[in-house]
């Protein structure tokens, strides 16, 4: 609650002192009717309340959950095992030669790049304002580097920097996790029956806890074949081409490798 404004004209002593008085007296009223929030878990040693769940009225409660308890706990041990998972130069230009084959991919990495190359442009030419605060120029700064680096990388090894991580992930959790089933998303497969296991294993290990039982078990159906998102994989030969895919087939083979810049 904001302080309510002093009128200037009032200058007496009096009504200073009997208006925080009353702002007090007002504070502790609502302090008593406000209801305490309703706390539901924990997740990396910070409480999580109900009200928190429906700040996003366009994303399911068991998306919300994961966001909440499931991602940042995913997020920790990918930060701290990143070594692990970043892909080498000889993954990313097995990946970039095996994926420059296809002509449809090429001609969308390069319209990305020209809408990089505008995006750049205009941020240049906002950089030469000098009615510019401080922190809007170092957020333009930040992006004009980004973008920069995403031009000299060129639209197709920014993809393959971000799929080839992601893979690399998936794959670690799905040897270490007793393998099971994987499902097809948009960018790549998702281990999810591994991802089951772990987060069960995180739980034990007290990095989060959700103590509304029907929210427990929401939030784990997630990550089962229940639930409906993606296309599920139970073909050995999928499974294998997950674990290896071509273009690592072609690099343990040893194969010439010719990169086309897109």
């Amino acid at each position: 609650m904001q302080k309510t404004a002093i009128p200037r004209w009032f200058r007496s002593l009096l009504f200073l002192v009997s208006l925080s008085l009353l702002q007090i007296t007002v504070l502790a009223e609502q302090k008593t009717e406000t209801p305490p929030r309703e706390q539901i878990g924990v997740c990396l040693g910070k409480p999580v309340y109900r009200d928190q769940l429906y700040t996003n009225q366009n994303i399911e409660l068991n998306a919300t959950l994961q966001i909440l308890f499931g991602y940042p706990v995913f997020e920790e041990y990918h930060q701290e095992h990143q070594a692990k998972f970043k892909p080498t130069e000889k993954e990313i230009a097995a990946a970039i030669a095996y994926y420059s084959r296809d002509e449809s991919m090429i001609k969308d990495c390069q319209e990305i790049d020209k809408l990089t190359q505008s995006e750049l442009e205009e941020i240049e030419n906002q950089l030469k304002r000098s009615d510019l605060k401080a922190a809007e120029r170092k957020r333009l700064e930040q992006r004009q580097k980004q973008l920069q680096r995403e031009l000299k990388n060129g639209a197709l090894k920014e993809m393959l920097l971000i799929f080839l991580e992601c893979w690399k992930f998936e794959k670690h959790l799905y040897l270490t996790q007793g393998g099971g089933g994987i499902r097809s998303m948009m960018f790549g497969e998702e281990a999810f029956d591994a991802r089951f296991k772990w987060l069960e294993a995180q739980e034990k290990l007290e990095k989060f806890q959700i103590t509304d039982p029907e929210l427990r078990t929401l939030f784990f159906e997630f990550w089962t074949d229940k639930n409906n998102r993606g296309r599920n994989i139970t073909s050995q030969d999928s499974i294998q081409e997950f674990l290896e895919p071509e273009w690592l087939k072609e690099l343990n083979a040893d194969e010439p490798l010719t990169a086309k810049k897109p």
